[in-house]
């Protein structure tokens, strides 16, 4: 196909693919005009390629080209943003080359990579980075495929001429010299400039480029017609005695710009005419000896192909003839003289390396290991050793291999690394050639190098390469255990499971992401689905890197099948640690619903508490399974956000997502929660009527779990209103729910204000009286000790069994909601003696039990300690959980207190605690536990007294399982105070704890300081609580400080244990120079020599740098010295 027919498509292409940027980047990815878009995008470049093999946009010296010629200014004129070549600059690379092996995943990573915006390719560390993550390096280039020019306007360039700074040419004038363009007007302006001497230079090696581009179009080595003519007409417009100065000048530019290959092509025209013979012998002069033997090693080796394929082809007579024009010159006879020179010292001396090379063969295979110490035979053995293995000896080279293998363990000073090279060196040579089974020899032994050994990046890259293409070899070969192996250690060093520095683990990913078959990925995968038990095809296709990630996220995208679906996410979450930052990338990319679906359903399995903001907007989608599965997203992994999150969603969520929210909700409702639930239900007009009542149920569940004034004022607002004329079509269910809540919110309130006193006092009355009868009735035992169960009892008295049967069950459903099963458990006990021949209320008593049981476990509870209830049985699992109670504490609020017996675990839910102890009168803070901590096991499995203090630092939800269960437990479930056991010694114990925090009190020297500082007070996540003191320091040391402060409340002394402190330490003289140290204080204590105030120890969250400690100890005597009062 002629070169301008085949642009001609190729700017259809352009037209249609740059299309697919545009609207990508104008409309959202949902919108139907983006999925055309891309769709025709795709289809147009892969007709394109089915018949023309490949497409290339590039850019050389920043002019665009397309399919290897340059694009005309009206074409460029006819694109309003032409986004193809504007992303490549700035992207920092020069071609994109497409291929008729594209799929539609690897056409999608190129659209991204298109419409990836300035700030998304700086964050990804630049372009060649960014396409390297992408694994799409082999689709785009560094260097133009087509050669720079010589001129930047003039021509078009030629193959392997260097960038320069020239006069600009104008296009029409070297049209003009190469008798393109005749118009009389550019002759004559032809004539003006030509003579002129650094325009004419330009102009004439303009030309040259011209000419050049041309025949590399052509793609063979032709004596280009165009070439002598060119010549003949210079010589007719230059003056005689400036053409020797012409030529030379020529020359001299065109030789440090011209390529080696190029200058072979130059040579092999035709500069027959008086000027042409001038710039030849100027080209030869100007041609260095070294690069002389360049242009001549090219020539042959075009030669020896050309004569290959037809010894008498016109190829052939044209590089014979030109090299032996060039041979004939003063440069080629010297040349000559030299090499036969050279040949005869080679000749011989390779005979002798040869003699060495055997006798050096034959001492390694006999164990003599100092024939090594030679370098000469180092070099030469990756050669000889090949050789042998294509000479079919093939037991020598195993033995070979694994003598030098026992040599390098062997070698320890630095000769070590010429053997790795050798071996690095014949290991790539087996490989290449198909001799994988020799080169697995050396592939434990680069793995141990890799894994264990102190390597310099460059010959750790090289250990890496050679593994890569050992590994790929092996799954070729058969040997795919092997590979496997290597494919492990890979993603063990990328994944931080090895421990190497950053730029080693880069490397590996560039290694790796290169190297990767991308093409053998869809087989893969199709074995993975069918084969979906098999581990080792799973591993081997998810361990691949970000590039098989970004493969599966993209198959997952188009994925509706559910089986196929769960089975890819399976393989996904292998290797999740990469799969947020991808998933973040592709959500807001076009793809259909169930795209969207899987994506966030991968988010759920993989992401984290801050990934569950990406998907709040998804919550109003037009298609509701994919609000759905946004709204389980965020369930599940918002963790901390989770309440402010869903208080968001309910601005945007649709109708039947907001009632599942509103549900959620009943989880942890607290006064805020029920507030703008109040509003919503003020708003309830602006719902459908189907959904008015659902979410109304909804709102009901959740106030009457959240006992709080803004419950109440909402519950008993919508029951205010029950005859307005929105209301009218609620069914009863309604009304009886909102009377149910409010009944067991007001009863939740008082019971939270009396703080159980009348429940205490009940409880001795009522055990008071059961002593005094030998068999207790019915009505005389006592469960809660509250007076709904006084008031049921009274009511079984009177004979009225049916309302105390109601009275019991909502006091049944009230303890539920209270987390108190054990209480609820009895009472349903308790109903069954009632009213033992109807068990249908009994039955909806456990029903509602069981309900709050799964409400609680909802809360994250479960999340929390999901490590301990695996290790149990279902049956184990509910013995733990009914018997635990579950507690609020306010700040400062103690838990335990030292020197008290109370035998119990305490699991912290959520909030943080800090444990201390008092020694001679000083408190000592010993550390902070967090959710998911366990305190207390010393004195739950071994009765003793509290030898530390604990308290809540803020507020905080802990569960706490009493000692006396382990009776009970030791019939009934015996193995389950083992299995608690052993999840209790992961956590640190209380003595270890105390002498720990002893000995770190006296690891660093410390040092006197003086001056006044200001010190603040700051909360968990840094930020400052408003709280400052001006102290007087006393002494600082590595690991913390110690200064004085006056303290009026002894009360307040408690309070400072475990609190973080922030304070800037002058370093200088200078006031800005300071240094931030920040910190827990862990003790506080009663000065000797002033009773009035109290030194506080503060211990550095890390370590002080030695010369930062002298600073702040030098500018702190420089402070006192000019303020002694301080």
């Amino acid at each position: 196909m002629k070169r301008n027919e085949l642009q001609s498509k190729g700017v259809d292409v352009l037209k249609t693919f740059n299309n697919s940027i545009s609207t990508s980047r104008l409309y959202p990815p949902e919108a139907p005009q983006v999925t055309a878009a891309i769709d025709r995008g795709y289809k147009a470049i892969k007709a394109f390629l089915r018949t023309n093999r490949e497409l290339q946009f590039a850019l050389v010296d920043d002019i665009p080209y397309l399919c290897g010629a340059p694009l005309h200014q009206e074409v460029l004129d006819s694109f309003p943003n032409l986004h193809v070549y504007r992303q490549l600059r700035l992207l920092g690379l020069n071609s994109l080359r497409m291929a008729a092996d594209m799929d539609r995943f690897t056409f999608n990573q190129l659209l991204a990579v298109f419409q990836a915006s300035v700030a998304t390719i700086k964050d990804k560390g630049g372009g060649v980075e960014y396409i390297t993550s992408l694994g799409l390096t082999k689709y785009f280039s560094l260097q133009p495929q087509i050669s720079k020019k010589v001129s930047t306007t003039a021509t078009h360039g030629a193959k392997g001429v260097k960038e320069r700074s020239l006069l600009k040419v104008r296009p029409e004038l070297v049209a003009c010299l190469l008798g393109q363009d005749k118009r009389p007007l550019v002759i004559e302006d032809l004539k003006k400039k030509i003579v002129v001497m650094d325009t004419g230079v330009s102009i004439l090696a303009a030309s040259i480029a011209r000419i050049l581009q041309g025949i590399r179009e052509k793609k063979k080595i032709v004596a280009a017609l165009e070439f002598p003519k060119m010549l003949l007409r210079s010589e007719e417009l230059i003056e005689q005695e400036k053409k020797p100065v012409m030529a030379r000048q020529l020359a001299h530019l065109l030789i440090p710009n011209l390529k080696d290959s190029a200058l072979c092509v130059l040579f092999c025209q035709d500069f027959s005419p008086s000027f042409g013979a001038m710039l030849y012998d100027d080209l030869i002069t100007e041609l260095p000896t070294s690069r002389m033997k360049d242009v001549i090693v090219i020539f042959r080796e075009q030669l020896r192909r050309a004569r290959s394929r037809d010894a008498k082809s016109a190829l052939v007579h044209i590089l014979g003839k030109s090299m032996l024009k060039l041979m004939n010159t003063e440069k080629g006879k010297l040349f000559l003289s030299s090499e036969k020179a050279k040949s005869i010292i080679h000749d011989g001396e390779r005979e002798r390396i040869k003699i060495r090379l055997e006798t050096g063969l034959n001492g390694i295979l006999e164990g003599d290991f100092q024939v090594l110490e030679s370098e000469e035979l180092i070099e030469a053995l990756p050669a000889g050793i090949l050789a042998i293995r294509k000479a079919e000896k093939k037991d020598c080279v195993p033995k070979i291999l694994k003598n030098l293998v026992v040599y390098l363990g062997q070698k320890k000073d630095r000769g070590n690394s010429r053997v790795v090279q050798c071996l690095l060196q014949t290991g790539d040579g087996l490989v290449e050639e198909g001799y994988v089974a020799e080169a697995e020899i050396l592939a434990e032994p680069f793995m141990l190098l890799a894994q264990r050994a102190s390597l310099g990046p460059d010959l750790f890259e090289q250990i890496i390469q050679f593994l890569q293409r050992l590994m790929k070899g092996c799954w070729k070969t058969g040997s795919k255990d092997l590979g496997d192996k290597i494919l492990l250690l890979f993603f063990q060093i990328r994944s931080g499971q090895i421990e190497k520095n950053d730029q080693l683990k880069t490397i590996v990913g560039q290694v790796q992401d290169r190297g990767i078959d991308r093409v053998s990925l869809p087989q893969l995968l199709a074995d993975c689905l069918a084969s979906p038990k098999d581990e080792t095809l799973s591993y081997r296709l998810a361990l691949q890197g970000p590039v098989a990630i970004r493969f599966l996220v993209d198959t997952l995208i188009h994925t509706e099948g559910s089986i196929d679906r769960l089975k890819i996410i399976d393989l996904l979450t292998y290797n999740s640690r990469q799969l947020p930052a991808i998933i973040h990338e592709q959500l807001p990319k076009h793809m259909p619903w169930y795209g969207k679906r899987n994506l966030i359903k991968l988010l759920a399995e993989t992401g984290k508490a801050e990934d569950a903001q990406a998907v709040l907007g998804y919550l109003r989608h037009v298609d509701f399974r994919v609000q759905r599965e946004a709204f389980l997203c965020i369930y599940k992994i918002g963790g901390p956000y989770r309440k402010r999150l869903f208080l968001e969603a309910l601005d945007i969520a649709s109708e039947s997502v907001t009632v599942q929210i509103v549900e959620a909700f009943a989880a942890f409702c607290d006064q805020d929660v029920a507030t703008r639930l109040g509003v919503l239900m003020s708003e309830l007009h602006n719902f459908s009527e189907p959904t008015r009542e659902p979410l109304l149920l909804a709102l009901l569940e959740t106030f009457g779990r959240c006992p709080c004034s803004a419950s109440v004022r909402a519950v008993q607002n919508l029951l205010d209103s029950k005859d307005q004329k929105m209301f009218k079509k609620l069914s009863r269910q309604v009304w009886d729910e909102a009377e149910k809540s409010l009944h067991f919110l007001k009863n939740d309130l008082q019971a939270m204000k009396k703080k159980h006193v009348q429940a205490n006092q009940l409880r001795k009355n009522a055990m008071k009286q059961l002593g005094k009868k030998n068999k207790p009735t019915i009505s005389q035992r006592v469960i809660t000790g509250l007076p709904e169960e006084q008031v049921i009892k009274n009511l079984l008295s009177k004979g009225e069994q049916a309302e105390a049967v109601k009275q019991l069950m909502l006091l049944i459903e009230q303890r539920a909601r209270a987390r108190n099963f054990l209480q609820a458990q009895q009472l349903k006990e308790w109903l069954a003696e009632i009213e033992p021949k109807d068990m249908t209320q009994v039955l909806k008593a456990g029903d509602i039990i069981a309900r709050e049981k799964i409400e609680t476990i909802d809360s994250g509870h479960l999340e929390v300690w999901n490590k301990l209830y695996d290790a149990l049985t279902t049956q184990e699992f509910s013995e733990v959980f009914d018997h635990l109670e579950h507690r609020k504490y306010l700040t400062e609020e103690a838990i335990v207190k030292q020197g008290e017996v109370r035998n119990a675990l305490f699991f912290v839910n959520s909030g943080e605690v800090k444990v201390h102890y008092k020694d001679e009168g000083n408190d000592f803070f010993i550390t902070t536990l967090h959710s998911g901590d366990i305190f207390g096991a010393d004195a739950f499995f071994e009765p003793s007294v509290w030898t530390m203090s604990v308290a809540s630092i803020g507020d905080s939800n802990i569960s706490l399982l009493k000692a006396d269960t382990l009776q009970r437990w030791a019939k009934e479930f015996p193995k389950l105070e083992e299995k608690l056991l052993r999840f209790c010694e992961q956590f640190e114990r209380v003595e270890s704890l105390i002498i720990k925090s002893s000995r770190e009190r006296r690891v660093h020297k410390r040092h006197h300081l003086g001056g006044k500082i200001s010190t603040r007070l700051i909360d968990s996540r840094g930020r400052s609580t408003g709280i400052t003191a001006d102290v007087a320091m006393m002494d600082i040391s590595q690991g913390g400080l110690a200064y004085k402060i006056a303290i009026d409340h002894k009360g307040s002394l408690r309070q400072l244990l475990g609190r973080i402190v922030q304070m800037d330490l002058p370093t200088g003289e200078e006031k800005n120079s300071v240094t931030t140290v920040t910190g827990a204080i862990v003790a506080v204590r009663k000065c000797k020599d002033d009773p009035d105030y109290y030194s506080v120890h503060m211990k550095f969250n890390d370590l002080l740098d030695p010369q930062k400690l002298y600073d702040i100890i030098q500018a702190g005597r420089i402070d006192s010295a000019m303020n002694p009062q301080s």
